[in-house]
């Protein structure tokens, strides 16, 4: 199973796949790795019996050689999943060492933007009180990542970003990731983030910068 319980924190590796629903965690990529390179090898014996001394020697170099290609492929695997991206902390918040973000696992609202706003800006959630609205890009990105599967809510449910233009602000909803203009006065659900200065950040655009 990809999700797995460490502690109080279930956690999502980073090279992992999904498809229907289904995590699939890259220790069963090693053990098909490892069983295809052990079928090589049974192969180039299977063949010994009926080939010269000189073909017998170039066939067990050749099984060697695949086996350590194998064998190299294993071990980038598994050092690509020594740090998991999507972490339930346990205690309300959910962190995405993919982008550097810390997300409030719970759905707060409905509210109109001034109200998420506030609520966000004063909030105080698993010892941080650095929380603010996420801007529609970071939202966009939130449902494309594995890390929505830990988070609670109702699924199609518009929630309030930090991009606005005057009397209006936009929500994403997360049944398709659109983005929907809408008057600053409507009540929406609300998910505060904040910078996770632990996790390995980049470069997108938070509510602390210039869209």
């Amino acid at each position: 199973m990809l999700v797995r319980s460490v502690g109080s924190a279930n956690r999502i590796g980073a090279n992992s796949t999904t498809s229907n629903g289904w995590h699939i965690s890259s220790t069963r990529w090693n053990r098909a790795i490892y069983f295809m390179a052990w079928n090589v090898l049974n192969e180039m014996q299977d063949h010994y019996g009926s080939t010269s001394t000189g073909e017998m020697i170039m066939k067990k170099l050749l099984a060697i050689a695949i086996m350590a290609v194998l064998l190299c492929l294993s071990g980038q695997v598994m050092a690509e999943t020594t740090t998991d991206v999507c972490v339930d902390n346990g205690d309300g918040t959910v962190t995405d060492n993919g982008t550097g973000l810390m997300w409030q696992k719970a759905t707060a609202g409905p509210m109109n933007w001034d109200a998420a706003m506030s609520y966000t800006s004063g909030l105080s959630l698993a010892g941080h009180s650095d929380w603010a609205l996420a801007d529609a890009n970071t939202l966009v990105r939130l449902y494309s990542s594995a890390c929505k599967s830990m988070l609670e809510g109702a699924a199609d449910s518009l929630y309030w970003s930090y991009t606005s233009t005057g009397s209006e602000a936009l929500t994403v909803t997360f049944n398709n990731s659109d983005t929907i203009s809408v008057d600053k006065s409507i009540r929406h659900h609300v998910r505060a983030a904040r910078q996770n200065n632990e996790g390995n950040t980049k470069s997108i655009c938070r509510p602390w910068c210039t869209e």
